[in-house]
Order: C-alpha cells, then structure tokens, then sequence
C-alpha cells in the first residue's frame, strides 16, 4: 500500500469517525416510558441534544474532509506542502469550528472527559494540517504517516463520545 493510499484512507477513516458516515438515524434514541423519573428523562433528553450538537458540528467536518479527499487522491508524486496547503484550510477552518463547538457546549457530567480528549487529538490534526506548508515532498515524507497516526487517533476519540451519546461506533 502507498502513503498515498494510507493517507487516503486514514482521511475516509477520520469522515467516518466523526460524522458517521452520513447516519442520522441514530442520533434520535428512544425516549423512556413516561412512568420513568424526570431526572431520568432529563438526563436522556440532555444525552439525545449532545448528540444533535455533536452531528451537526462533525457534519461540518465531514464535508470538509471529504473535499480534501479528493484533493489528495489527485497531488502528483511531487506535490509539495506549499502546492498543498491551500487544499487543508477548509478542513482546518471545519475542525477548529467543531472544536469551538466541543468547548463551547455544555455537555453532559459523564462525557466531558472524552470530549477533552477529542479536543486534544483534533488539535493534533489542525496542527498537521498547518505543518503541511513546511513539508517538502508530501509522499516522500513522513506526514502522510503522521497523519495517519493522528487520524486514527480522532478515530478512536470521536467514537468513544459517540457511544457515550448513544451514537453507533463509525467506520
């Protein structure tokens, strides 16, 4: 398998994580029976709109990174960080949106550690994104492994929140 083709696939890997891969239909669970408490319910009714946040902002991702799938598919051998940093805003523009939206949301007492760490590994990402400009010969350095790597990190992170809201595991 080429570093292309790992970077390819690590940036599907990380559209899924996030968002899923285009499944809405779990983000509704199931309210309980009206004979349960209302702290129950209110405890449901709180995971079931951290859940709506978390898709609307991983959505925004989504695209982003789809967009940047394609383009990678398409760099040349000896596309260079300078050539390809323009092609990374966007996604770095959707993450730093989805991470403001992780910060800026009152999530339930239970998930806050998991949303800290998503945080952290998508700052990673944003961090990979914006060392793309110093990176000489894209496939023939070692970001395409370190993206990789920091991909499938966000992969593990956002699908541990997704289960903490109730979200099926992506990818």
């Amino acid at each position: 398998m080429t570093r292309r083709s790992v970077a390819l696939l690590t940036v599907t890997a990380a559209v899924c994580a996030l968002s899923g891969c285009g499944s809405r239909a779990a983000a509704t669970r199931r309210t309980p029976p009206t004979s349960t408490t209302s702290a129950v319910t209110s405890t449901t009714s709180a995971v079931q709109e951290a859940a709506k946040t978390y898709l609307a902002a991983a959505g925004k991702v989504d695209q982003a990174l789809r967009a940047f799938n394609d383009t990678v598919d398409s760099w040349s051998p000896t596309e260079t960080g300078r050539e390809a940093e323009p092609s990374a805003q966007p996604v770095i523009t959707a993450l730093r949106a989805f991470t403001s939206t992780l910060a800026g949301y009152a999530w339930p007492a239970g998930d806050l550690n998991d949303v800290l760490t998503l945080m952290s590994a998508t700052g990673t990402l944003i961090g990979d994104l914006q060392g793309l400009a110093y990176v000489n010969a894209i496939k023939a350095s070692q970001w395409p492994s370190q993206f990789s790597l920091d991909t499938q990190a966000v992969s593990v992170d956002a699908n541990f929140l997704r289960h903490d809201l109730g979200l099926p595991p992506a990818g």
